[in-house]
């Protein structure tokens, strides 16, 4: 066996003790419905389609979740904000620890950039 194939599977073993290791942690660790970390921002711009920007849109923002074993609408409930001319802050609090967040934006008849965000709450 040569040195390299022994190091790659020593490397693999030790990720695989941490990742259980991070596993076990984690799920020791009851705090749904509470807030974990600072709240979520993420910018987005509303144009039409020539590319102008929109002011006064309304953008619809949607929140799921996904704890490896449920994916479902969130119970966080996204604010989004025009904070200038064609560009909207979406925010949001995580209460869900090791959560996928999966945020989509769309606004009728206009162009939504980006559309989609995922987030991991620690």
């Amino acid at each position: 066996m040569s040195r390299l194939t022994r190091d790659s599977r020593s490397l693999e073993q030790r990720l695989q003790i941490e990742i259980a290791r991070l596993r076990r942690q984690t799920s020791s660790v009851s705090v749904s419905g509470s807030v974990l970390a600072e709240t979520v921002r993420h910018i987005v711009y509303v144009t039409d389609y020539a590319g102008v920007a929109v002011t006064g849109a309304t953008v619809v923002a949607t929140l799921h979740s996904d704890d490896g074993a449920t994916y479902a609408a969130a119970s966080e409930t996204p604010t989004v904000i025009e904070v200038s001319a064609g560009e909207y802050r979406i925010t949001y609090t995580p209460t869900l620890r090791g959560a996928l967040y999966r945020l989509r934006l769309s606004a009728t008849g206009l162009i939504v950039t980006p559309a989609e965000f995922q987030d991991v709450a620690w």
